[in-house]
């Protein structure tokens, strides 16, 4: 009800955001996230669904039928936190997923929806991270390819386990760290932004004439685009370096 609301005043992407969305209804009896995302794709009218992060063991075979069969509903975005492409560093942070994990879900969504885009979250220098380990990350990255990433060095956080690990990393290379990160991390976005081109999109409008694609890239409109309206324009090149 809340979600026809908005669509009757106007609103026409609505982004589903929270901690463990993917859980939504674990403990009810009949509902489930997917059965959710069912629910709010047969509401009628011209709008689209943005689901916020995330987590690798939230993403199974039935969330990936639910988008790719939501009638264009749901966008063929994913943001995923990862944090680490380390199982090591994964398991000192409390993570219960693996590498690997991130992979395979990754390979699923782009297996089974076109154009779609992956997002992910990384940290580094979390403490403990060696170079040998940092390289582990690197190497994931390389093979999956995220189309973007956030990247943030490691911040000790007062009264947290992870405060008062040993092997602390010392800022320098905790940014050094990073910088590697979104060096890869705008090469592959590139080649994302790349392959888009000669492909005809639906945007939504936005001010300053510009407009984010169903799979979140942001697109430069032609002249005299309204706000807040869905069009369909054919992309013709990109103004990323490289």
């Amino acid at each position: 009800s809340e979600i026809k609301a908005l669509i009757d005043e106007g609103s026409k992407e609505i982004v589903l955001s929270g901690i463990h969305i993917g859980l939504y209804g674990k403990e009810l009896e009949s509902w489930t996230f997917t059965r959710l995302l069912t629910e709010l794709s047969a509401i009628e009218g011209a709008f689209r669904i943005r689901l916020s992060s995330l987590y690798v063991n939230e993403i199974d075979e039935t969330l990936i039928h639910t988008v790719k069969n939501s009638g264009n509903k749901i966008c063929p975005h994913s943001h995923i936190s990862l944090q680490s492409g380390c199982a090591e560093i994964l398991k000192k942070m409390g993570r219960r997923y693996s590498p690997q994990s991130f992979k395979d879900a990754v390979n699923k969504i782009r297996t089974s929806i076109d154009d779609a885009v992956i997002g992910a979250d990384i940290i580094t220098g979390f403490p403990g991270e060696t170079e040998e380990l940092f390289s582990e990350t690197l190497s994931l990255l390389e093979d999956v390819k995220p189309d973007y990433l956030h990247v943030f060095p490691f911040s000790a956080r007062p009264n947290t386990p992870a405060a008062k690990f040993e092997g602390q990393i010392p800022a320098q290379i905790k940014q050094q760290r990073a910088k590697i990160i979104r060096t890869a991390a705008e090469r592959h976005r590139l080649e994302s932004a790349k392959s888009m081109i000669g492909k005809k999109v639906r945007i939504l409008t936005e001010k300053d004439g510009k407009g984010h694609t169903d799979n979140f890239h942001l697109v430069k409109l032609p002249p005299g685009s309204t706000v807040n309206e869905f069009i369909y324009v054919t992309i013709t090149g990109t103004t990323l370096a490289g």
